[in-house]
């Protein structure tokens, strides 16, 4: 499988740095230890403190991709992720957010499904996040937001994201932004019926309004990201 081109969103403000794309480039044949070649892929990039960071995945199979995550200072490679997903699910690596004030990393991925064993994916690192797995069904990309340590590059904890269909699955959810909120991280995100409240539970579809997907959603989460406290979708009603 591959992925359209577009170029990633940029975003910094005094609170955060952040960068998105939601359709990153495969790193795959890149030297990774060459920043200079690293930039030229023109991911999602963004500088932390000292540091440079630059996410998106290698194309490990005609059918496969796994997520990667570069971090460079001074030039040098300081880490280089490649196995937080080793599966068969396609992974890539979406989009940053510096958190300026609190000095904490954010990375978001997406997610089709679970195909391993839950020591093979984000699941390790989502125990103790508000949604702790992609749920039923397989198919729909979803959102995995992370708490990265930015010394070392390990997830420290993560949490899905995805809207929810009437028979219980997940259904898809594709980021457009990252910001941060006072601390906590706030999630910009296009779904497929329906997206989630802050219960997990699936937000009520507004008639009157007929509006076609995909639907404007945002999610707002506390820092450790156990717990939602915010969900909009202008086309939706319920607990938010």
């Amino acid at each position: 499988m591959t992925s359209s081109t577009s170029e990633p969103t940029m975003t910094a403000n005094p609170q955060f740095i952040s960068a998105v794309n939601s359709h990153p480039r495969s790193f795959s044949g890149v030297d990774l230890t060459n920043e200079a070649a690293v930039k030229a892929i023109a991911n999602p990039c963004i500088t932390a403190g000292d540091c440079t960071l630059y996410i998106g995945y290698n194309q490990v199979s005609s059918l496969n991709q796994n997520p990667c995550l570069v971090c460079f200072k001074a030039g040098q490679q300081l880490w280089c992720r490649q196995d937080y997903e080793n599966t068969g699910d396609d992974s890539k690596g979406t989009g940053l957010v510096w958190d300026i004030q609190n000095q904490r990393l954010y990375a978001t991925f997406t997610c089709t499904g679970s195909q391993g064993t839950p020591d093979q994916d984000f699941r390790r690192f989502a125990k103790k996040g508000w949604l702790p797995s992609y749920g039923q069904g397989g198919g729909p990309a979803i959102i995995v937001l992370v708490h990265i340590d930015l010394a070392t590059g390990d997830p420290q904890v993560a949490t899905y994201i995805s809207a929810v269909l009437s028979s219980g699955k997940s259904n898809a959810c594709s980021l457009k932004a990252l910001s941060i909120k006072g601390g906590n991280v706030v999630v910009d995100a296009e779904t497929r019926f329906a997206p989630r409240g802050i219960d997990r539970k699936a937000l009520i579809y507004n008639e009157t309004k007929k509006a076609p997907a995909p639907f404007k959603y945002t999610l707002e989460l506390t820092p450790d990201l156990s717990k939602a406290v915010r969900a909009t979708a202008p086309d939706f009603e319920g607990l938010s």
